[in-house]
């Protein structure tokens, strides 16, 4: 399930691992918007407006990227895997990726960019 999510706009997927292209193939089963990987260097030639995703799981250097951007230039949806389970009253941040076979409890609070 995408939230906050522009099916006209291309996606930004930062990431040059394996989760990322897992990340693309999971977004391109529920829209068919261009999706274009790349690696947090070339970060720089996303203009300002787009829609980005980080595909990198390795939760340090997802906050050392975030704190080099200005993430409020730029629209940051949320993705949850089919196979995730997210019980009622629960509220999921901006930028979150929530993977297959994950299970998130009642009136859960789960923060940006987890």
């Amino acid at each position: 399930m995408l939230i906050d999510f522009d099916h006209s706009k291309p996606l930004y997927i930062f990431g040059d691992a394996p989760p990322a292209i897992e990340l693309k193939n999971w977004v391109h089963n529920e829209s068919k918007v261009e999706i274009n990987v790349l690696s947090h260097e070339q970060f720089e030639n996303v203009p300002p407006g787009n829609q980005c995703m980080i595909g990198f799981q390795n939760t340090d250097y997802r906050k050392r990227f975030l704190e080099k951007i200005n993430i409020d230039d730029y629209s940051w949806p949320t993705f949850i895997h089919p196979a995730a389970h997210v019980e009622d009253l629960t509220t999921i941040g901006k930028g979150c990726v929530i993977l297959n076979f994950v299970h998130i409890g009642f009136n859960a609070n789960v923060g940006d960019f987890c």
